[in-house]
């Protein structure tokens, strides 16, 4: 973003207040603004620093179409709520990003989940965040019964994309330990529908919140 004139927005009145709080600590700050955050190792599988421009902050305070960066966030205001819980053992994360690096394969993508879960303890489950054609929908793997969760706030049914990705996952898990290969199952989880066209990535935060810190997603 060339110039902080260049940002020009309309604060709703019907935002909430921390969301205002938000919007006002970027309108006097320099133009190029970044927040650095240290990701720990415990959250996303590896050590990170993650970075947050003023222009993500401006897309979130006006709750439109956020980043991946604004979602690995708010992982890990989770994860550390998680902590704070001592439960944090019963969730994993996995990376939003990934999703959007345009060119990989989906064996390489199938790689980076199995990685990320392989080391599954038992009763933990995973939650995927997932990116195809600018809309966020979750995912939540339970390895120990072989199920994926769909969430998606615009109530739609898996995309073949992401059955074809967790069926490469099964597929690669075989390779690797011999097991039969056992395909997962798919259950959808029913969860409010987006209002607008732009609000699926704040959706996908408020799911992953109401699953680790409510749990109230799954009964």
């Amino acid at each position: 973003m060339a110039s902080k004139l260049s940002i020009i927005f309309k604060v709703s009145i019907g935002l909430p207040m921390f969301l205002k709080i938000l919007l006002g600590s970027v309108k006097y700050v320099e133009p190029g603004f970044m927040i650095d955050i240290l990701m720990e190792t415990n959250i996303m599988g590896e050590q990170y620093n993650l970075y947050i421009s003023d222009e993500d902050i401006v897309h979130f305070g006006l709750m439109e179409e956020i980043s991946a960066f604004c979602i690995s966030f708010y992982i890990s205001i989770i994860y550390s709520e998680l902590c704070d819980r001592y439960i944090s053992h019963f969730f994993g994360f996995i990376e939003p990003s990934w999703s959007l690096r345009i060119g990989t394969n989906m064996d390489n993508r199938a790689e980076i989940i199995l990685e990320r879960i392989n080391n599954t303890v038992m009763g933990q489950t995973w939650l995927m965040p997932y990116h195809l054609l600018r809309h966020w929908m979750l995912v939540i793997i339970d390895p120990d019964d072989d199920t994926c969760y769909h969430l998606d706030p615009l109530k739609k049914s898996p995309p073949n994309d992401l059955k074809n990705l967790m069926n490469s996952v099964s597929s690669h898990i075989k390779q690797k330990t011999g097991r039969n290969e056992k395909k997962y199952k798919w259950k959808i989880v029913n969860f409010p529908r987006q209002t607008s066209s732009v609000e699926c990535g704040f959706y996908i935060i408020r799911m992953m919140k109401d699953y680790c810190l409510n749990e109230t997603l799954m009964r």
